[in-house]
C-alpha cells in the first residue's frame, strides 16, 4: 500500500506544484489565477505568503504526498472573524485521479481542521464540471448546502 500523507507547505515543493498546475486538465477543475503554464517562480512567492499567512492563521496549506512524491495540494483557508470556519480547497496530479488520494487527504485535513485548529466547520465549492470532487467530499461526509449554475458549495460541521 502507497503511503499517503499531507505535509506543511514549503518552498522545496514548488517545482512539482507547478508542474502539476500547468497540466490543462487539472486547470480545467480549477478557478485559476495564476499564469499558464505556471512558472516555478510565481509558486515560489504563493508559498512563501503561504508560510505567513500559516503563522497568522489566515491559511494552511498542505502538499498531498505518495511515497513521499507531491501529488497535489490542500488547504484550509479563508477564514471567517472568529476563524472558527475555514474554506476546504485542493487539486490532485491527473496520474493519481481516481485511486483514493483526495478522500484520505481531505479526511487529513478535516481532523487537522477540527481537532488542531477546533473548527466548527468546513466549506468547500466544487465546479459542476468536477463530478470527482462532488463525490470525494459527499464521501468525506460533507452535506450540499447550496447549488448554483456553477458550483455546489458543501459544508461539513464539527
Amino acid at each position: 500500500m502507497k503511503k499517503i500523507e499531507i505535509k506543511k507547505i514549503k518552498k522545496s515543493y514548488a517545482k512539482d506544484i507547478a508542474k502539476i498546475l500547468s497540466d490543462k486538465e487539472i486547470l480545467k477543475t480549477l478557478n485559476p489565477v495564476h499564469p499558464y503554464p505556471v512558472p516555478e517562480s510565481y509558486i515560489k512567492d504563493k508559498i512563501s505568503k503561504d508560510i505567513k499567512n500559516w503563522k497568522t492563521g489566515q491559511a494552511y496549506k498542505f502538499v498531498i504526498t505518495i511515497d513521499k512524491k507531491v501529488a497535489g495540494q490542500i488547504s484550509l483557508y479563508r477564514p471567517n472573524k472568529n476563524k472558527k470556519s475555514y474554506e476546504l480547497g485542493y487539486f490532485i496530479g491527473k496520474d493519481s485521479w481516481n485511486k483514493g488520494i483526495a478522500t484520505i487527504a481531505v479526511n487529513e485535513i478535516l481532523k487537522f481542521g477540527f481537532k488542531k485548529l477546533n473548527l466548527n466547520e468546513i466549506i468547500s465549492k466544487v465546479s459542476i464540471n468536477n463530478p470527482a470532487s462532488y463525490k470525494v467530499l459527499k464521501k468525506t461526509g460533507f452535506k450540499i448546502i447550496k447549488k448554483t449554475n456553477k458550483k455546489f458549495i458543501f459544508k461539513k460541521k464539527k
